[in-house]
């Protein structure tokens, strides 16, 4: 599972080192922690906010993550990944609509 394709993503060390094992949240609208990347690590609440342009990528790898090798995810991250997919679907429509 942890060499499964669909679970590998790129990602700047320190970013990746920062987020550990922190679950996905959306918390904060201040990013100040990586220069010009728009994410955010809580380190005292343990959680994570990465840049909105990847949180659909984040979410489709989850779901797809949890069909295939039926991994549970809480009700909170459940919620929090379907909205990512909503929007990031939306902005998809959107810009084809153009």
């Amino acid at each position: 599972m942890e060499g499964e394709l669909h679970n590998l993503q790129p990602s700047i060390g320190e970013v990746n080192g920062d987020r550990s094992n922190y679950r996905y949240s959306q918390f904060t609208k201040t990013f100040n922690q990586y220069g010009q990347c728009e994410t955010a690590v809580d380190f005292k609440q343990r959680q994570f906010q990465p840049r909105e342009e990847i949180r659909g990528v984040i979410a489709r790898t989850y779901f797809y993550m949890q069909d295939k090798y039926n991994i549970n995810l809480s009700d909170v991250q459940s919620k929090l990944m379907a909205t990512w997919i909503t929007r990031i679907h939306l902005t998809n429509v959107s810009e084809t609509n153009k």
